[in-house]
């Protein structure tokens, strides 16, 4: 997700020394650059970006951008399972968070936002990091079948710029690895998909 990576299109994203370290390990974790939940994470960190600009919501945009970059880290726990991975990857955030000297809060919206995003249920009260990476999640995930609103063709040049080339192979070899219900608990996440962008 650096901005080499991302010089193809309009979308760039710049790095702070924070999200670089959360790119740095995410890359550790996955033993690959730019591999396919990297992507995925870049995209969700735009689609954050975009629902938040729509709804006229304001988000810590270094918190969105590290909880985009770490929400799929779990995967790569060698215990990894459809009931833990989320856990896993919030333990695995909290080691690489508290050496930013960021305040308890923002930590904690970026945890959360990293254990949650799976829920079913909208999250606001945990915070719009939380909740929008929820939604962008499942933005992406869905390949654009649920827009929540978003203009069809920013979404085609946002998945043209960073192309979705081997995403749902690799989340099918995380559950067929030993997380089955992690596809159960998507497809719970597409029924339960909102229309639009809702702020309480």
């Amino acid at each position: 997700m650096d901005e080499s990576a991302l010089n193809r299109g309009v979308h760039r994203l710049t790095l702070s020394d924070s999200t670089k370290r959360c790119l740095e390990a995410l890359r550790e974790a996955a033993g690959v650059d730019e591999g396919p939940i990297e992507r995925h994470s870049a995209r969700v960190f735009f689609i954050m970006e975009r629902l938040a600009t729509q709804a006229s919501i304001r988000i810590d945009r270094e918190v969105a951008a590290c909880a985009a970059l770490l929400h799929d880290i779990g995967l790569y726990e060698p215990a990894a399972s459809a009931r833990f991975y989320l856990r896993h990857g919030r333990d695995s955030a909290q080691e690489i968070i508290d050496a930013f000297s960021w305040s308890d809060e923002r930590t904690r919206r970026c945890l959360d936002a990293i254990e949650l995003h799976h829920r079913l249920r909208p999250q606001w009260n945990a915070g719009a990091e939380v909740e929008l990476l929820r939604l962008a999640d499942l933005v992406d995930a869905s390949r654009g079948v649920v827009t929540l609103d978003l203009d069809r063709s920013w979404l085609r040049s946002l998945f043209r710029a960073i192309d979705r080339r081997g995403l749902q192979r690799e989340l099918l070899r995380h559950s067929l690895r030993g997380a089955p219900c992690m596809t159960r608990g998507a497809i719970g996440i597409l029924l339960n998909a909102p229309r639009r962008t809702v702020h309480p």
